[in-house]
């Protein structure tokens, strides 16, 4: 998949999540993406299960309500196993499978203003879980995804 994302108010990326991102983040960062990303896979999940756990049925309504302070805690600190550097990473190895002619990731994301990850996030994660995981368990997991981030939102 081939998507561009506005990174700030100057800038835009074009991001391609063929399986080709795996080998540039292994070139350049010499190692595999999967140890570096399961902290958000697994946070997403684990709190995903729980909300689910504290309801009766899916009523987006009734996220919030689900959420209580182990939910939120549990997630927050698996999610702080995901380095901010290892989110650029992924970002700019989908950039580089894209245009293999950008600059080294310290040049090139020194070119943008701002990283909002909070915008930012959400489509990458999409776009990982796409080219990594089957059709059937990736729509599984974007909208518990979805479910729990609506439901996080809400208790702000």
């Amino acid at each position: 998949m081939i998507k561009t994302i506005k990174i700030d108010k100057e800038h835009s990326v074009t991001l391609n999540s063929a399986a080709g991102w795996f080998f540039a983040y292994r070139e350049q960062f010499g190692r595999d993406i999967l140890p570096d990303i399961m902290p958000a896979i697994e946070g997403l999940l684990s709190a995903s299960i729980k909300v689910m756990q504290n309801m009766d049925g899916v009523n987006v309504k009734d996220i919030a309500g689900a959420i209580d302070d182990s939910i939120l805690t549990d997630f927050f600190i698996n999610m702080s196993g995901l380095e901010f550097t290892t989110v650029l990473q992924i970002i700019w190895a989908m950039a580089k499978n894209a245009d293999s002619e950008i600059e080294p990731p310290e040049i090139w994301v020194n070119q943008f203003d701002a990283f909002p990850l909070d915008t930012i996030l959400p489509k990458v994660l999409k776009m990982v879980l796409e080219s990594s995981v089957s059709s059937k368990n990736s729509k599984r997991l974007l909208t518990m995804i979805k479910t729990t981030a609506t439901g996080l939102q809400s208790t702000k």
